[in-house]
């Protein structure tokens, strides 16, 4: 029996990490496979990031880390249950970049979700800025 070996590594491969691709005739270890998804990933989120501007619309970040997307709705949860295990990249590019979307940093992501505003936002914001500010000091003199 010839064994086969993985095109990328080349280690030999046995029946526990070959995944053999049948329409493009190749071995390929489940490690080196990961790694070939992982990179086809980032390019889409690249691609992705890109359309949307690049960067965070409430701070200006720009580290292709550090961002996300954000469903300007607020219904990511209706959104994660109707798209059954596929990415959401692949999902946005499929729909062809709907404007219900929009790139967020992590920080300013998370700060809008949990306290329905981004600090950034109230900073920029005069008028909001004298209604949050006093009720934030009321808020934390009273725990103490």
């Amino acid at each position: 029996m010839k064994v086969k070996s993985c095109r990328i590594c080349g280690v030999p491969t046995g029946p526990h990490n070959v995944r053999h691709r049948t329409k493009l005739q190749y071995y390929i270890c489940k490690r080196d496979e990961d790694m070939e998804d992982k990179g086809r990933r980032q390019t889409l989120k690249i691609e992705v990031l890109n359309q949307y501007g690049g960067k965070c619309v409430c701070c200006g970040t720009a580290i292709m880390e550090f961002l996300s997307i954000d469903h300007i709705n607020g219904d990511g949860y209706i959104d994660r249950r109707l798209r059954d295990g596929d990415h959401i990249w692949n999902q946005i590019k499929r729909n062809n970049y709907p404007d219900t979307f929009r790139i967020l940093c992590f920080n300013c992501h998370m700060a809008k979700t949990h306290y329905g505003y981004c600090p950034h936002d109230m900073l920029n914001n005069r008028r909001l800025r004298k209604q949050l500010l006093p009720t934030v000091f009321k808020d934390a003199q009273q725990e103490n």
